[in-house]
């Protein structure tokens, strides 16, 4: 876990890690750089338990370099990934571990999870595709697995190595370099994670910025570039997500709207949601493509064979 200034809901993450059912393990946080209360709920959380290891780096370096520092002292077989706003279901652990060792194979596992407001409100339901062959295709369009609910085996690190410094897309291109190199990705079908949205968290995953370094990751991964590191430098990151103020504005206004129009959709104004949806792409083409990729993604989703016999925890046999 990477925390940075996230004392509103950090006590509430920690403990529902401590409190897994699974209880073998040992829990790394990274406090980087926090500013407000968190790194006090840390240091708390740690004195009253000794499966926390905690790190505190000077200075903010970011979601990837954090996380990295944490893998470079992992022990364990498996990594599982935790965000510091979210919750985790008390048999996440138990879980992900028996599908894994049930299925060597499967190197990545993530879940379905349930979406909660900032007052932990179950507000929906986002089931996770758990076909391995639909999820490849799915991924030319989007991440595959939400981030957070990750657990994966370690030794695949000698193939990857580690997170890539990115300003954004850190996990999607974590997860294109693993199929890249002949590794298998799946979820488990239940939810295993209280998932937070709020409009931090959802600005940034459609910001202009998320956007163009997902596009330029999908770019090279489809031509076989992805594995690459001349494709990384800083200067031709910086240059790919690159955009001029007057653009950024737009697309932020074109943001706004297209909020307003998945409100609608989903409280059944569909003809004035649609509406609203169609307007934000005109305004912006980032929005467009945003758009046409969820889209891309949903056809695949639903070729999901539902007829399949389900396993225990909602995969396909």
């Amino acid at each position: 876990m990477s925390v940075f200034n996230d004392e509103q809901y950090l006590r509430r993450s920690i403990e529902s890690i401590l409190g897994q059912t699974y209880r073998d393990f040992e829990f790394i946080i990274i406090d980087d750089a926090s500013s407000d209360g968190s790194s006090e709920i840390i240091r708390e959380s740690a004195s009253k338990d000794r499966r926390i290891v905690v790190m505190k780096n000077p200075v903010n370096l970011g979601l990837a370099l954090s996380l990295n520092m944490a893998l470079n002292i992992a022990k364990g077989e498996f990594v599982a990934r935790m965000d510091a706003d979210d919750i985790a279901v008390e048999n996440r652990f138990e879980v992900q571990l028996e599908f894994l060792n049930k299925n060597p194979m499967i190197d990545l596992l993530g879940s379905s999870v349930y979406l909660i407001d900032s007052n932990d409100k179950i507000i929906a339901r986002s089931d996770a595709v758990a076909d391995p062959g639909i999820l490849k295709r799915i991924i030319h369009y989007r991440n595959v697995c939400a981030h957070p609910t990750w657990m994966f085996r370690k030794e695949v690190l000698k193939d990857i190595k580690e997170y890539r410094a990115l300003p954004a897309s850190q996990d999607y291109d974590f997860q294109m370099r693993l199929y890249s190199l002949g590794h298998e990705i799946s979820n488990v079908g239940i939810p295993l994670l209280y998932y937070r949205m709020h409009k931090r968290k959802i600005s940034f995953d459609r910001s202009i910025s998320q956007i163009k370094l997902s596009r330029y990751l999908r770019r090279l991964y489809k031509r076989g570039l992805l594995l690459r590191d001349e494709y990384f430098g800083k200067e031709q990151i910086l240059k790919v997500i690159d955009t001029h103020r007057a653009v950024r504005q737009i697309h932020s206004m074109s943001l706004s709207i297209f909020e307003k129009g998945r409100f609608l959709m989903k409280n059944n104004s569909l003809i004035r949601g649609a509406a609203l949806l169609c307007v934000s792409a005109l305004l912006s083409p980032y929005m467009a493509y945003f758009i046409y990729c969820g889209m891309r993604a949903k056809l695949l989703e639903r070729k999901q064979n539902k007829s399949a016999v389900k396993g225990p925890y909602g995969e396909e046999n």
